[in-house]
C-alpha cells in the first residue's frame, strides 16, 4: 500500500461514501503547527480532476469568482508557504501573511494549499542475463521512456532523490499564457542521469500542484555478468 507523506500528526480516519455518490472518501483529523500554535483540522483527500479544478496540494482551499490577485481566507495556513495552481497554471509558490496571499497575476479559480512532493521507487529490475538472473549483477540504465496519463508539469526522474533530472513538459507549440496541457502518452527517449548501479532502480517524483498518472517505466538497460 502506497504511504501518504505530510506535514502533520494524523490523529483519526474515517472512510465514508462520496457525497457525489460515485466512490469512498477518506476524512481525517490533522494536528497542524501553524504560525508557531499547535491546531487541528478536518481534512479529507479530494477526488481526481483535471484543468482548473485540479486539487493537489495539502490542507487546501478554492477561490473560485471574479479576477482577482489577492486570495483571502487562508489563516488555517498563516505563515506557511503555500502551492498555487492558477487558473489551470502553476503559479510560484508564496507566503501566506495575515490570512492571504498575493497572486502575480489575476484569476477567477485558484487552488491553494501546502505543497507536497510524490515519489515512487521501483524494485530492482529484473530483465535477466545471459548466464541467469539480474539480481546481484551491476546494471547500467542507458535511457528511459516513461508512459503517462493526463500529467501536468512537475515530473523528474532517476536512480534516487539526488540524482534527477526533470521531463519539461512545455512544447514550442504551445501558447505561452496558457496552462501547459496534460500530456497522454510516451515521453521522448530520456537519457538516464545515473551511472553503475546494483542494483539499478529507478525514482520518479512529481513536485508541482497538477495531476500525475504514471502508467509505464520502460528503461533500456545493460547486465553486467560475473
Amino acid at each position: 500500500f502506497p504511504s501518504h507523506d505530510t506535514s502533520c500528526e494524523v490523529e483519526s480516519v474515517v472512510t465514508i461514501p462520496h457525497w457525489d455518490g460515485d466512490q469512498d472518501v477518506v476524512f481525517m483529523v490533522v494536528k497542524r503547527t501553524i504560525n508557531g500554535s499547535t491546531k487541528r483540522y478536518v481534512e479529507y483527500l479530494e477526488k481526481y480532476k483535471t484543468g482548473a479544478d485540479a486539487f493537489f496540494v495539502d490542507s487546501g482551499l478554492t477561490y473560485s469568482g471574479t479576477a482577482t490577485s489577492v486570495i483571502t481566507g487562508l489563516s488555517h495556513l498563516e505563515g506557511k508557504e503555500v502551492a498555487v495552481l492558477a487558473d489551470g497554471a502553476v503559479h510560484p509558490n508564496v507566503n501566506v501573511t495575515s490570512g492571504q496571499i498575493t497572486l502575480q497575476v489575476s484569476v477567477t479559480k485558484a487552488q491553494v494549499g501546502l505543497p507536497f512532493t510524490a515519489t515512487i521507487k521501483t524494485m530492482p529490475i529484473e530483465a535477466g542475463a545471459t548466464d541467469g538472473v539480474a539480481q546481484g549483477k551491476t546494471q547500467r540504465i542507458s535511457n528511459l521512456v516513461i508512459r503517462l496519463f493526463e500529467t501536468g508539469p512537475g515530473l523528474w526522474y532517476g536512480p534516487d532523490t539526488d540524482q534527477m533530472d526533470r521531463v519539461y513538459a512545455r512544447k514550442s507549440t504551445d501558447l505561452m499564457d496558457n496552462p501547459i496541457p496534460l500530456f497522454t502518452g510516451d515521453t521522448a527517449l530520456l537519457p538516464w542521469p545515473g551511472e553503475y548501479e546494483a542494483p539499478a532502480q529507478i525514482t520518479i517524483q512529481h513536485r508541482l500542484p497538477t495531476p500525475c498518472t504514471l502508467v509505464a517505466l520502460m528503461p533500456q538497460l545493460h547486465t553486467y555478468d560475473r
